[in-house]
């Protein structure tokens, strides 16, 4: 089984969060979005999951929610759904459309708590550390790349991994649905680079 990609979007404009997904969708071939919104329905709380591709609409579900935390909603939802979609083999990647307003440090720590035990484990023996000293460096070092991205700078782990805010310009694209011409709106997102250390490994 391939593993599936992952995008997170984040936006504070349903317009441009729907401009973006379609633009996704136009250009994209094998990638498929799930939009995630969490609503209140005659007094219950529920996330709605909307699964399209270049198709169209693959799933469009309403599941109910004990209390409207995005995070909490996410663990609930996202990994099963990520992990169907994964099996299915029909994409090789994914965009994660956060709800309206939703931060993205909730999809990307729900992400990794996925993979994390193993990775923190074997960290922690390799450096002698008990797992929840390695935990909280790795908490700090995420804070840490957040803000600095936040912020506008450039995070360098030297001859490993580069990350940097761009800010991807205003273009034209297509309604995938109707073949409207549309425009993409400028949006931020964060342009990531392969050190040296990393291609030499990922070669041999």
């Amino acid at each position: 089984m391939s593993p599936l990609g992952v995008t997170v979007l984040a936006s504070v404009d349903p317009v441009q969060r729907e401009v973006a997904c379609f633009a996704v969708l136009s250009e994209a071939a094998g990638t498929v979005v799930v939009r995630h919104d969490l609503r209140e329905l005659d007094g219950r709380f529920a996330l709605r999951r909307v699964v399209s591709d270049r198709d169209g609409v693959v799933e469009d579900v309403v599941v109910d929610l004990a209390h409207p935390c995005l995070g909490c909603a996410l663990r609930e939802d996202l990994l099963p759904t990520l992990l169907r979609l994964q099996e299915s083999g029909r994409w090789g990647e994914a965009v994660l459309a956060l709800p309206v307003g939703g931060e993205p440090h909730a999809a990307v720590r729900t992400l990794l708590e996925a993979e994390r035990p193993d990775l923190l484990t074997q960290a922690a023996r390799r450096s002698g550390v008990v797992e929840h000293e390695a935990r909280a460096v790795l908490d700090a070092v995420e804070a840490l790349v957040a803000e600095s991205l936040a912020r506008g700078e450039k995070v360098q782990l030297p001859g490993f991994l580069t990350l940097e805010p761009v800010q991807r310009p205003e273009r034209a694209g297509r309604n995938p649905r109707t073949g409207e011409a549309i425009v993409i709106a400028a949006r931020r997102a964060v342009s990531v680079s392969a050190g040296s250390r990393l291609r030499d490994a990922v070669r041999r």
